[in-house]
């Protein structure tokens, strides 16, 4: 139970990570300056802004520095600062090193039955919405009530052993209590799932060559992929456009950014000139990063290529510029789960179903007067991230589907 005194701490967090949203949002719509270092200032606290993988490599990866002390402050109700977020360098390597092995790729592989049966339900429940005798589409719901479900069994399943049905018969308590108690923190791999499927939606042709790589790896028959991937759960490994599709959504819609504390003892040295930090916040942005036109050719086209050419190629990754889970000792330690959890709904569910987002019915079926004026949209889409946290997709994305029968 939070005491009235615990409050303002977490206001406070509210308010930074408002306030970081609304700097990465001026310092986008500014990025066609191509500046790579940008320092603002507001109540009080300087603000260090990288996008320059070099810079950002320096932060996290050649000299890695403490978290912002503004992070364990504000998590501190929460969880007394006994938490990686929150912990200093020290502790947190003595901690990082006792998980690593736990959320390692071989052990993640290693419990992958557990995961496949989380997603299977996922990919029922998905296919249930759908009549499966005929090809007209199924009731329109909001898909991130589902995929909020599925990463919480997946989560508790893989982290504490517990079988929690959250897909099946939740909210449970502890979802509810988790919800209440931290309303704004989202589980970054929710809003994945749903971008996932979005761009999926906005290319068809993608769809097909995800088809296609499943008939390929995985068998031609798709309701085999549960037992082909229990007995050689090593062919998820040689799914490579749909890891390149994956990380291509990354790309666009970017996780949260890391916040560092800057000191007398860290300066960043770029072409030759030493940039202080002293008692800055300092924020890695991989909403700038990943679109910036010097790092990626065609920033805002979906190209899931690029992460499948050659090292010589135009379109091949600066070294250091992806950072959807970001790099370095204090990197997302979920990130081999995150993936696997991805993969696999992708695997369950695109051979099978065919999938609509339509704002406009969605619309009609909340029955929004518009008045004749144009909806609201970001760079001219329907969906967007919006809300408190780290954001969810605008209207939770708005989905139907129908049996896809080839």
């Amino acid at each position: 139970m939070l005491v009235a005194s615990s409050t303002p701490k977490l206001v406070a967090a509210t308010g930074l990570a408002v306030f970081a949203a609304l700097v990465v949002h001026f310092l986008a719509q500014a990025i066609s300056t191509r500046r790579r270092f940008y320092k603002t200032k507001a109540i009080g606290i300087p603000i260090i802004t990288v996008i320059e993988p070099e810079l950002c490599s320096q932060l996290t990866q050649e000299t890695p520095q403490p978290r912002h002390f503004q992070i364990g402050w504000a998590l501190t109700p929460v969880t007394d600062g006994i938490d990686l977020l929150s912990m200093n360098m020290a502790d947190h390597k003595v901690w990082r090193s006792r998980l690593n092995p736990g959320f390692s790729s071989r052990n993640v592989i290693q419990n992958m039955p557990e995961v496949l049966e989380e997603v299977s339900t996922f990919a029922q429940k998905l296919k249930d919405t759908a009549d499966a005798d005929s090809q007209e589409w199924g009731n329109m719901f909001t898909l991130y009530d589902r995929a909020i479900a599925l990463t919480f069994d997946v989560i508790s399943r893989f982290a504490l052993d517990l079988h929690l049905h959250e897909q099946t018969s939740g909210p449970g308590p502890l979802l509810k209590a988790l919800r209440n108690l931290i309303p704004l923190i989202k589980l970054n791999n929710i809003k994945n799932s749903c971008w996932v499927f979005y761009e999926i939606n906005k290319h068809p042709g993608i769809l097909q060559k995800l088809r296609i790589e499943h008939d390929q790896v995985l068998g031609s028959d798709p309701k085999s992929a549960n037992k082909v991937l229990q007995e050689s759960p090593h062919k998820l490994n040689e799914l490579h456009y749909t890891t390149a599709v994956i990380k291509e959504t990354l790309r666009i819609h970017p996780l949260a950014n890391t916040l560092r504390q800057g000191s007398h003892n860290f300066n960043f040295s770029l072409d030759g000139i030493q940039y202080p930090t002293y008692d800055c916040l300092i924020q890695t942005t991989p909403a700038m990063t990943h679109i910036h036109p010097d790092l990626w050719p065609r920033p805002t086209d979906f190209i899931p290529n690029r992460f499948l050419v050659p090292n010589n190629h135009a379109l091949y990754p600066v070294k250091n510029a992806w950072r959807a889970f970001e790099l370095g000792n204090t990197r997302c330690i979920g990130q081999e789960l995150a993936m696997l959890e991805l993969k696999l709904a992708l695997v369950f569910t695109v051979r099978e179903l065919d999938f609509d987002i339509n704002y406009e019915l969605w619309d009609k079926m909340q029955k929004r007067e518009t008045s004749g004026a144009a909806p609201e949209t970001v760079n001219g889409e329907r969906a967007y991230s919006c809300g408190g946290g780290t954001g969810v997709v605008k209207d939770d994305l708005p989905i139907r589907y129908h049996v896809f029968l080839g």
